[in-house]
C-alpha cells in the first residue's frame, strides 16, 4: 500500500544504481514467495517444475561493457580490483585468472567478470534444464559489428540482440555483408524454435541440444 502512494520518479531516485563489479547486484530478481516462490537454480532442481524448450547463451565479451569506466594498468591494481569485488573469494579467482596469463590486466578482469556473472551461471542453468528437457539450447555470440569494435568492447553483452532482430539501429553501424549474414541466420534459428522447440532446418548448419555426456 505504501509503494503504491509513490511516484515512479521518487522509485527511482532512491533505487540503488547496477555495478556488476560491486559485492552485491541489486539487479536481479526478487524472491517475494509469491510471483517468484523460489530462485531460479532452486526451481530448476524441483522435479514438479514445468521443463519449457529453452535457448540460452552468452557473449564472447560479456563483461567489458560493465569495466569501460575501469582503469586497471598495473597486476597491482587488477588484484586490488578484484579483492575489492570478491571479498573472500578473491584469492580463488586471481588463482584461476591471473594477469601474469592474459594480455593485459584488464584483460583479465574482463574474463573474469565474462565468466563469473555470466558464462558459469547460464551453463549452470542449461545443465539443470536438460536434466528434464531435450530440447535445451546453448550459444556463445561472437560476431563484432564494427561501431563496438571502434571502441574495443567486442562481442560485448547484449550486442547479440540486433542479430536476432536485425535491428541495427544506434550506437551499430550499418551491417556488413557478413552482419547480415549473421542476422539472417541467427533470426531464422530463434524463429524456428519459438514456433517449434527446435532451431533446426534442412540446410541450416545443425545445432545440437545442450548434453552433459561426454562428445
Amino acid at each position: 500500500a505504501c509503494l503504491r502512494t509513490k511516484t515512479a520518479a521518487e522509485i527511482v531516485a532512491v533505487a540503488p544504481g547496477l555495478d556488476l563489479s560491486a559485492n552485491s547486484v541489486p539487479f536481479a530478481p526478487v524472491v517475494d514467495g509469491w510471483a517468484l516462490p523460489a530462485t531460479t537454480r532452486a526451481r530448476l532442481e524441483d522435479p514438479a517444475f514445468t521443463p519449457v524448450p529453452m535457448i540460452a547463451g552468452t557473449n564472447r565479451d560479456e563483461g567489458t561493457l560493465f569495466s569501460l569506466g575501469v582503469t586497471l594498468a598495473t597486476p597491482a591494481d587488477y588484484d586490488a580490483q578484484v579483492r575489492s569485488m570478491a571479498g573472500a573469494y578473491a584469492n580463488d579467482l586471481l588463482a584461476i585468472y591471473p594477469a601474469s596469463a592474459y594480455a593485459s590486466p584488464k584483460a583479465a578482469y574482463d574474463t573474469l567478470l565474462r565468466d563469473v556473472l555470466f558464462l558459469c551461471p547460464t551453463r549452470e542453468i542449461v545443465r539443470l534444464a536438460s536434466v528434464r528437457q531435450p530440447q535445451t539450447f546453448l550459444y556463445q555470440f561472437t560476431q563484432v559489428n564494427g561501431a563496438l569494435n571502434a571502441i574495443g568492447v567486442g562481442a560485448t553483452h547484449a550486442s547479440e540482440i540486433p542479430y536476432v532482430f536485425g535491428n541495427f539501429a544506434r550506437p551499430f553501424l550499418a551491417p556488413t555483408a557478413e552482419d547480415t549474414a549473421v542476422y539472417q541466420a541467427m533470426s531464422a534459428y530463434w524463429l524456428r524454435f519459438a514456433t517449434s522447440a527446435d532451431p533446426n532446418a534442412t540446410g541450416a548448419v545443425p545445432w545440437p541440444a545442450f548434453t552433459t555426456a561426454p562428445p
